[in-house]
């Protein structure tokens, strides 16, 4: 969901920008296609200015990005830019993960336990969109119950980038199930207490889906 600010005093921007987004995620727009004001306005049945915000929201969301003298287009990521994206996700699910250490609630594996009975279901069902909602899922109560507000809210700016990024990326039966086997031990692990398996294994699993998108990168300019 894209992010409140005082910046904005209506709630029209940010249902813009969301149905942006979801065309943006669904591939209708693609890497390096412009966003015309005029265009959006007409589809949206409103004026240029709900638009115009709508976009600023989308460009700190990183979604898109304003070009010289090509105007506001949908982003384009590097390598580099994906690699960055994914050693910060990194760092703020351990830096959470060593907050949840230090504050241990019982009542936490709860939330991850229910998250995985999703995911296995999902698996069953060959409902391979709802077992990648379900992933998300999981990674967000960690965060949200160790990370406290300036983490989640880091943490939630680069969510919609990474999901760009995976939209496209197709993952095979056998790295589903190597991602669910990676989550049941992550949960294991914070059953027992060691938090150093669960950052290890936390590592392994995001940098298995950065790897996997690199592979299928291919950057449009």
């Amino acid at each position: 969901m894209i992010q409140d600010t005082d910046a904005f005093r209506y709630p029209l921007p940010f249902n813009i920008a969301e149905a942006i987004a979801a065309q943006i995620l669904a591939g209708e727009f693609r890497p390096g296609e412009r966003l015309k004001e005029g265009e959006l306005a007409h589809r949206y049945r409103t004026s240029r200015a709900p638009i115009r915000e709508a976009l600023y929201l989308l460009q700190v969301q990183g979604l898109i990005e304003r070009v010289p003298r090509r105007g506001t287009v949908v982003r384009t990521y590097t390598a580099e830019d994906i690699e960055a994206l994914y050693q910060t996700r990194i760092a703020l699910e351990l830096l959470a993960v060593d907050r949840i250490q230090a504050h241990w609630d019982d009542t936490f594996i709860l939330a991850l336990q229910k998250v995985v009975h999703s995911m296995h279901r999902a698996v069953q069902h060959h409902d391979y969109p709802q077992y990648a909602a379900d992933n998300s899922r999981f990674h967000q109560e960690i965060v949200e119950h160790g990370g406290g507000t300036v983490i989640f809210a880091l943490w939630h700016q680069i969510s919609y980038p990474l999901k760009y990024l995976l939209r496209a990326s197709i993952q095979s039966e056998d790295e589903i199930a190597r991602s669910l086997a990676e989550h049941e031990r992550i949960v294991e692990a914070f059953q027992h207490l060691d938090f150093e398996v669960v950052k290890n294994v936390l590592r392994d699993n995001i940098l298995h889906g950065m790897q996997r998108v690199l592979a299928e990168h291919h950057p449009v300019h």
